[in-house]
C-alpha cells in the first residue's frame, strides 16, 4: 500500500464524495475568499490616497472565490484539495494576527 491517500479509499461511496466537493465548493471557498479579500489590504502598499489596498481587496474578490472554486470543482483528489484549503486558512490566520499584533 502506498503511503499517499487516495481519496477513493478514504470516502467509498460516490454521494460522500458528492456532499464533501459540496461543501468544498460551497462555504469553504467562501470562506477562503473572504480570508483572501482580508490578507490582501496587508500585504499591498496603501498607495496615494491611500485607499488602494483596500479597493484591490474588493476588486480582487470576485477572482479569489473563482480560482478557489474551480480548485474545488474541477480536482479529482479531495483530500489534497481539504489539505491546501486548511493550510491556506492558516497561513491566513498567521498573516491577519501579525498584523494585528505589530510584527
Amino acid at each position: 500500500m502506498s503511503a499517499e491517500l487516495d481519496m477513493k479509499e478514504a470516502v467509498p461511496s460516490t454521494k460522500g464524495r458528492t456532499a464533501l466537493r459540496w461543501i468544498l465548493a460551497g462555504p469553504v471557498t467562501l470562506i477562503g475568499a473572504v480570508l483572501a479579500m482580508a490578507i490582501t489590504p496587508f500585504m499591498l502598499p496603501a498607495g496615494a490616497s491611500g485607499v488602494g489596498h483596500l479597493v484591490f481587496a474588493i476588486v480582487l474578490f470576485p477572482l479569489f472565490w473563482a480560482v478557489l472554486f474551480f480548485y474545488a470543482v474541477l480536482t479529482e483528489r479531495l483530500g489534497r484539495a481539504a489539505l491546501v484549503f486548511t493550510a491556506f486558512y492558516a497561513l491566513s490566520a498567521v498573516l491577519i494576527w501579525q498584523a494585528f499584533a505589530g510584527s
